[in-house]
């Protein structure tokens, strides 16, 4: 299991009950998400990816038509914009997500140590 940030850490438990916990990973709802990326900016985090996965019974299971990758806005730029243009791509993302209530996200979160 990989080590959260602090930041990461305030952030999950904000969201802790729109959140789900499985396989050591952090779920929110698709309805949450726009929250949840000005929380991410708030902390000074990047998002570098975002997945989502439908709640099946007791099970995610991947939504493979619905994955975003940041990582080319990491190249040559200061932390700040970084924060500012992963967070704007992946507010675009998320917006394009019907929102339904079996709809998790998973979001991968970098600070700026990482």
């Amino acid at each position: 299991m990989e080590l959260k940030s602090t930041a990461e850490k305030r952030i999950q438990e904000a969201f802790a009950s729109v959140g789900l916990e499985y396989g050591g990973e952090f779920f929110i709802l698709a309805s949450t998400a726009d929250r949840y990326i000005d929380a991410c900016v708030q902390e000074s985090l990047a998002i570098g990816g975002i997945e989502a996965f439908w709640l099946q019974g007791k099970k995610l299971k991947p939504n493979l038509n619905q994955i975003a990758d940041f990582s080319s806005i990491f190249t040559g730029k200061d932390w700040n914009s970084i924060v500012r243009e992963t967070a704007a791509e992946a507010h675009r993302f998320v917006r394009q997500i019907p929102v339904e209530a079996d709809v998790r996200l998973n979001f991968t979160l970098l600070s700026e140590r990482e």
